[in-house]
This record gives C-alpha cells, structure tokens and sequence, in this order.
C-alpha cells in the first residue's frame, strides 16, 4: 500500500479550525487548500461539522431562499405549495 501524502478537497464553508483528524501522522492545509494527510497505512478519519448557511438562489424569475446544513437541504420556501418536499422557512 502506498504511503504518499493524501490530499483531500474540502468545502467552502468547511470551518477549518473544526476539523478532527484521526489515524493520520500529520495533516495540514496547503495553499491550494487542499487538506494534507501524512499516514502510515491504517484508517484515516475525517470529521468536522456541518456548517448552517442560507443561501438564496433565483428561479423562475423570483429569489428562492434556503436554510442548508452541510450540503443537505433543511427548509426552503415553498410559495405557499400544499406538498413539498422541506420543511418551510416561514
């Protein structure tokens, strides 16, 4: 098994002072930012937690708001609609 470096893309809305690393010798972000893990062979785990962002996107000519947790959608606007698929924001 190789023991090269792994590099590891990570979020933008990734809080890196959050991060938990586990079974690694060293991590660390480099300029790319890329996360960095220094291993020895073994299990590698990540852990951080999922950030709360809203986020507002247009459709359909009109601004369609958010609530995500992580990339998981938690609430978004349903205009009013009977059957949907989130929890409202309202």
């Amino acid at each position: 098994m190789s023991k090269d470096p792994i590099a590891v893309a990570t979020p933008s809305w990734l809080d890196r002072t959050a991060i938990r690393v586990l079974g690694a010798r060293s991590h660390h972000f480099d300029a790319s930012g890329l996360l960095r893990l220094e291993h020895d062979g073994g299990e590698i785990h990540v852990e951080f937690p999922l950030a709360a962002r809203n986020l507002t996107f247009r459709y359909r000519g009109e601004d369609l708001r958010a609530r995500l947790r992580g990339d998981q959608v938690e609430q978004m606007e349903h205009f009013d609609a009977r059957l949907t698929f989130f929890d409202s924001l309202e």
